[in-house]
C-alpha cells in the first residue's frame, strides 16, 4: 500500500540527455570564451599601463558586453528561481505538479516543501544580485575613471 510520505515523481529519461546536452553546449561555448576574455584582460592590464585610455576602450568593446550578457543570464535564471520559490512555498508541494524531473524525486509537503521554496528564493536572489553588482561595480569605475 502506497503512503504519502513514499509519492514518487518519476524521472525522465529525455529529461537526462537534456540536461547532459545543456551542460556539454555551455563547456563548448563557453570553456573558448572564458579563455579568450582571460588573455584579452591580461593584454588590457599590461595596455593600463602605458595607455589607461586604450585600455578602458578595450573593456568597453569586450569586457562590458560580457558583463551585460552574463547580469541577463544571471537575472534570467534569478527570476525563474524566485518564480519556482513562491509556488512551492504557496503549494506547499515540492516538486510541483506537472514538473518534470532529472531522477526519482520524493515529494516533500508542508514545512518541508517550504524549506526547498525558501531556498529557491534565496537562490533566485544571489543569481540575479550577483550579476548585477558585478555589472553596476564596473559601469560605475567606467564612470569614474573613463
Amino acid at each position: 500500500m502506497s503512503t504519502a510520505d513514499d509519492e514518487l515523481v518519476r524521472g525522465a529519461a529525455h529529461g537526462r540527455w537534456i540536461a547532459v546536452a545543456l551542460i556539454v553546449a555551455a563547456v563548448v561555448v563557453g570553456a573558448p570564451i572564458l579563455y579568450a576574455t582571460r588573455n584579452y584582460l591580461d593584454r588590457l592590464t599590461a595596455l593600463a599601463k602605458t595607455d589607461p585610455r586604450a585600455a578602458i576602450a578595450g573593456f568597453r568593446t569586450w569586457v562590458l558586453p560580457q558583463l551585460v550578457a552574463l547580469f541577463a543570464i544571471g537575472l534570467l535564471g534569478g527570476l525563474w528561481c524566485v518564480r519556482e520559490g513562491i509556488r512551492v512555498c504557496r503549494a506547499a508541494r515540492y516538486p510541483l505538479a506537472g514538473a518534470w524531473m532529472l531522477r526519482d524525486t520524493r515529494v516533500r509537503r508542508g514545512a518541508a516543501a517550504r524549506g526547498i521554496g525558501v531556498w529557491l528564493l534565496i537562490i533566485g536572489v544571489g543569481l540575479a544580485g550577483v550579476p548585477a553588482l558585478a555589472l553596476g561595480v564596473a559601469l560605475m569605475l567606467l564612470q569614474r575613471y573613463g
